[in-house]
């Protein structure tokens, strides 16, 4: 069995196994046990082995070494012998080992440690102190530098805790799927073993409250709170985005103090944020001005941050945003556990910020698609039907508007005209979704539908020509129980065309629409008020073209549209299910005949 030491830095004895070559301890963050009081020196103390003797030397401290109650600069010691640095007492406990037995805490990357820790194992962390455990090469290159991290600083790779399970286990000490019946010294003491239960608590309690979130702030607010109420913490902010450039502060808390998107600028460590996003980890300085990689950061000494944990906001293998937490008073405030249980709190966040944005995409969607194209559009990746910003691409564009509605809304009353424009659109609703459609809007008494997006499809003309039949025979029986009652029949004209368009969402921060725009929308809109009569189905050139077999049209010449330089060649749709090639002036028996002319 290896030495260990056992001491107690303020909040409880610890623990910490001897299992290197050697083990520096000192004030300073570059120390493997760092212990943060004026007593202590920035670098204290070396334990070295020497052959099979374990050597213990002063490095020039103030408060120099004590061995035993005398003053040493230097003495081999053994099992049982008092260590007193500072104001700190280390007892050496168990037996001295062999030759040869020990590597340096900082080992050659990827190197196992003994007793079955492998590389990215749990560091021993107690208030003050800390001890890094063997370090995986990916965290020994986290600050894109030489050499290896420093002791006073803690790395976390979201890719181990992905791989290896490990979101709650690190706050127990031992890696996922590890005996917890090992050894003692393999596991935290009681009073870190309260800490944890305290934490799961308050991770519970987050899960519960992010249930019922409703928006983005209310999720981050719930997260500051939880994190306040079980760490250390002087200061916290949350920042939303995926790239540096594009980082805003949605919440600041500075004691019981919260903002809101603050105007001013926060105190977060532009050094520590980029470090966190390019390697994709989460971080632990214990004193961020004493860290030589850190303290060039000018972030760092301007906002004078000292103990500092920063995490990402990930779900899913996406970064979505980060939560920095500090203290500009105290040093070697947080621990392990603590950037753990931080870890744990950011991607609680971020499942619930995304749940809540797919729910809004969700009801968004559902304004304006069928449910089974809002299931595959949910389904796609979002960069891939482009659901944000403009795109090109090829649709079909259809609108269907009532004829005579003028007319008939100045002596119908208000009942009459919501219960028109109510079943009109209903119907006009369903034949679109029926065949795959997008609901653009309605204008008026008019509809405006287009197929071809979100979602690519190939058949967008016939998706949209089929919608438009769709709703003739739709209006045709509306229009014979409208008879039935004694009510006025619903004459309409549907003019579709097909082509390139701009779609996305269009409008303002506060409202936006997701539409098409260009000349093909035009076209659409002047075939179904310039072209159509009423009760016909008028489409373009293009959608006749890329129409497949089986549907009847006639030519209807070529037309000089309203805004158009040049005449537009048209067609009238009057039916389908006829033998291939069928087309002419003769309308098909098939045909719905259209309403009367209210």
């Amino acid at each position: 069995m290896t030495y260990s030491l056992r001491f107690d830095p303020g909040d409880g004895e610890r623990s910490v196994p001897l299992t290197a070559s050697e083990l520096r301890i000192g004030r300073g963050g570059d120390n493997d046990i760092v212990l943060s009081d004026g007593s202590v020196s920035r670098q204290h103390l070396l334990l070295r082995w020497q052959g099979d003797a374990l050597v213990a030397e002063d490095l020039g401290s103030t408060n120099g070494l004590k061995v035993n109650g005398k003053q040493r600069k230097q003495a081999v010691v053994a099992a049982g012998d008092e260590l007193q640095i500072g104001k700190f007492v280390l007892l050496l406990e168990g037996a001295a080992r062999g030759r040869g037995a020990g590597r340096s805490a900082r080992a050659s990357e990827g190197a196992a440690g003994p007793a079955g820790e492998g590389a990215g194992s749990t560091p021993a962390t107690a208030g003050g102190a800390t001890v890094p455990a063997s370090t995986s090469g990916d965290a020994m290159a986290a600050f894109g530098g030489d050499g290896p991290i420093p002791a006073g600083t803690i790395v976390r790779k979201l890719s181990d805790l992905v791989q290896e399970d490990q979101q709650l286990d690190p706050l127990l000490g031992r890696r996922s799927g590890e005996d917890s019946r090992s050894d003692s010294s393999a596991g935290p003491p009681p009073a870190a073993e309260a800490s944890v239960r305290g934490y799961l608590d308050a991770l519970n309690r987050l899960a519960r409250d992010l249930l019922r979130a409703d928006n983005e702030t209310t999720v981050l607010r719930t997260m500051l709170e939880v994190v306040f109420a079980s760490l250390r913490v002087d200061r916290a902010f949350v920042l939303l985005g995926s790239t540096i450039d594009n980082l805003r502060c949605e919440i600041l808390r500075d004691g019981s103090e919260v903002q809101i998107r603050p105007s001013e600028e926060v105190p977060v460590s532009q050094t520590i944020l980029r470090t966190v996003m390019q390697d994709q980890v989460g971080l632990l300085s214990l004193d961020a001005l004493d860290d030589r990689r850190l303290a060039s950061g000018e972030s760092i000494r301007l906002h004078g941050i000292r103990s500092a944990m920063c995490a990402p906001l990930w779900a899913e293998g996406e970064i979505v945003g980060f939560i920095q937490v500090d203290s500009p008073f105290q040093k070697g405030r947080f621990g392990g556990a603590d950037l753990d249980f931080l870890i744990t709190v950011a991607n609680y966040g971020a499942v619930g910020i995304q749940r809540i944005q797919e729910r809004r995409s969700r009801g968004r969607l559902e304004r304006y698609h069928s449910p089974s194209v809002v299931e595959e559009v949910l389904r796609v990746d979002r960069e891939e039907i482009g659901a944000r910003g403009l795109r090109k691409a090829e649709v079909s564009v259809l609108f269907g508007d009532l004829v005579g509605f003028t007319a008939f809304s100045e002596h119908a009353s208000m009942d009459e005209v919501a219960d028109l424009l109510e079943g009109y659109f209903s119907r006009a609703t369903e034949a679109v979704f029926a065949h795959g459609g997008t609901l653009d809007k309605f204008i008026g008494d008019c509809v405006m539908a287009f197929f071809g997006a979100p979602l690519d499809q190939e058949d967008h003309a016939e998706r949209a020509v089929s919608a438009g039949l769709q709703l003739v025979a739709a209006v045709r029986e509306w229009n014979e129980e409208r008879r039935g009652a004694g009510r006025p029949e619903v004459a309409y004209r549907i003019g579709v065309n097909s082509g390139p368009v701009l779609v996305g969402d269009v409008g303002s921060q506060d409202r936006v629409d997701y539409t098409v725009l260009g000349n093909t929308v035009n076209l659409a809109q002047r075939l179904e008020s310039g072209v159509a009569k009423p009760g016909d189905l008028v489409i373009g050139e293009s959608t006749h073209r890329l129409l497949p077999p089986g549907f009847e049209c006639e030519p209807l010449g070529e037309h000089a549209l309203k805004g158009l330089q040049t005449r537009v060649r048209a067609f009238r749709v009057l039916g389908r299910g006829v033998e291939p090639g069928r087309t002419g002036g003769r309308r098909s028996p098939r045909r719905a005949a259209p309403g009367a002319r209210g």
